[in-house]
């Protein structure tokens, strides 16, 4: 809980790889909880059309599945997000890969000093090097 409210992750660093990417700093092994994935919690459909006014800059969305398969959306295009003001956040900084991908999102309920929330946090698929590329 710590690690999401203060985005005190240890292991990563942001660099660029057209725009976006994330390296990790230290070894992961697999099922290591890497990151969290927040923002703003909307409905897919929701999430699809702001997609659409997107012109040249990235996007920072992630479409999942909440509680009872619920598709829903994190909208992460906001910077700074609103909780944390004063720097970037890793999750929000991975690019995605289908066929290379060495973390995976898991949805989480975590009880937070203001009630329980859902979170989606990275978990390492298998091992992962140092300076390699999180996707």
């Amino acid at each position: 809980m710590t690690s999401i409210t203060d985005q005190k992750w240890k292991g990563l660093a942001i660099k660029h790889f057209e725009g976006k990417g994330v390296i990790a700093t230290m070894p992961f092994s697999r099922n290591d909880v890497v990151c969290d994935y927040h923002g703003e919690v909307i409905s897919s459909v929701e999430g699809k059309k702001r997609m659409e006014s997107l012109t040249d800059e990235p996007s920072y969305m992630f479409f999942f599945k909440g509680k009872g398969g619920e598709p829903l959306c994190i909208n992460s295009q906001k910077f700074p997000c609103d909780c944390h003001p004063d720097f970037d956040t890793f999750g929000r900084r991975m690019n995605h890969s289908r066929k290379k991908n060495n973390v995976r999102p898991q949805r989480f309920t975590i009880r937070f000093p203001d009630g329980p929330r859902d979170c989606l946090l990275f978990m390492a698929l298998r091992d992962i090097k140092v300076n390699e590329e999180l996707l």
